[in-house]
């Protein structure tokens, strides 16, 4: 499960989520908060974090459906490790006030997410499978090296024909 926000929750999903004295909270200012009740809005989910005495989060991304209900999950991202830190130890396992979700609020480190094949292909930090070299080689020529597709293949071919 990725999120909206640019970040995705590290390693796998546990329903119950990282306890707050585990190693890989260290360094952490962005955390996926999962198990969140369905009809809980921003508003109230702000009032469950005062009501925990939880730092506030510098930035809060939480997505909800087009008919406004919760998508089950924020992303919540604090100036400094120590208030990461202090929040995930507030809110562990708890419960949302005034809803019947039988499971409580689950915490997990976040790491910035893969930005796809385009970005890693130009310029910055480039994967050495998709690093195109200098910038006058075409990103399809990087594509057919990687894919060993030979000249006077068309790609969408190629992959249409992988896909069957």
């Amino acid at each position: 499960m990725a999120s909206d926000a640019g970040f995705t929750a590290e390693g796998t999903f546990d329903r119950e989520g990282v306890p707050p004295e585990d190693n890989r909270w260290k360094g952490v200012r962005h955390i996926f908060i999962q198990n969140l009740p369905a009809r809980v809005s921003q508003q109230q989910f702000h009032e469950f974090i005062r009501l925990c005495s939880a730092p506030e989060p510098e930035q809060l991304k939480f997505p909800v459906y087009a008919n406004g209900k919760s998508r089950g999950y924020a992303v919540a991202s604090f100036r400094d490790c120590a208030s990461a830190g202090a929040f995930v130890a507030a809110t562990w396992q708890q419960r949302v006030p005034g809803f019947q979700k039988p499971e409580p609020i689950a915490c997990q480190p976040c790491v910035a997410r893969s930005r796809g094949l385009r970005r890693r292909m130009i310029g910055g930090k480039a994967s050495p499978l998709f690093d195109p070299g200098p910038s006058s080689v075409s990103h399809f020529r990087c594509l057919r090296e990687a894919f060993s597709v030979p000249p006077g293949v068309s790609l969408i071919r190629c992959f249409q024909m992988a896909g069957n």
